[in-house]
């Protein structure tokens, strides 16, 4: 009988031994995610904003046959990009930059291209915007002789991008999931595993 009581408090005193280890894990865990959880705080993540401006084809002067989203991947084209590039002065950086910022889309039954320009910048979003759609509207007037596009709308304000989930939050969720799975291991898993060896071993 006292071997098997000897042989429960050596088992408890283990089961008690890996639980101060444990504690360590916790420790680590929760620091970890209160880092990551306010990475954020240090690098916050700047606000984007989108500018958007439109063409169009006039149907007095355009080819019955010319529709406007014939010219949708035009504005990826190196010619165009390097003079939006050009007519900005360098300050958006090269082809490469502006492609970046550039999203299109299409109005067919209209006939509008719609060019949109995300940027940390709104005032910069909305000049790009501006230099991107004249650029536009003269190179396709250039492809085709008296194409009839024109600026239908100029960029005159830029809205602030909305995301459902932002970085902040994903680190936030990380954090909190690592201090969660910690303490989900030393509370429970390692404690019940520990418990059932014992129970095993005594009986």
């Amino acid at each position: 009988m006292s071997d098997d009581m000897s042989a429960m408090r050596a088992e408890l005193q283990s089961c008690l031994q890996a639980l101060r280890k444990n504690l360590l894990v916790i420790v680590l865990f929760t620091v970890l995610g209160l880092l990551l959880g306010s990475f954020v705080a240090i690098v916050p993540e700047p606000d984007t904003y989108i500018a958007t401006g439109s063409i169009s084809k006039t149907a007095a002067s355009s080819p019955s046959n010319l529709s406007i989203n014939q010219f949708e991947d035009l504005i990826t084209s190196k010619n165009v990009l390097d003079e939006i590039a050009g007519n900005l002065g360098g300050r958006a950086g090269g082809s490469s930059e502006i492609l970046s910022m550039l999203g299109t889309s299409v109005n067919d039954s209209q006939n509008i291209l719609y060019i949109s320009v995300r940027h940390t910048d709104p005032s910069f979003a909305i000049e790009v915007t501006n230099v991107a759609t004249a650029v536009m509207s003269r190179q396709i007037n250039e492809i085709y002789s008296n194409a009839g596009i024109v600026v239908l709308d100029q960029a005159t304000s830029a809205r602030l991008e909305s995301s459902w989930v932002s970085t902040a939050m994903l680190y936030r969720l990380l954090g909190a999931m690592l201090r969660a799975a910690a303490c989900c291991w030393v509370i429970v898993v390692q404690p019940l595993t520990s418990f059932t060896a014992l129970i095993i071993s005594v009986c």
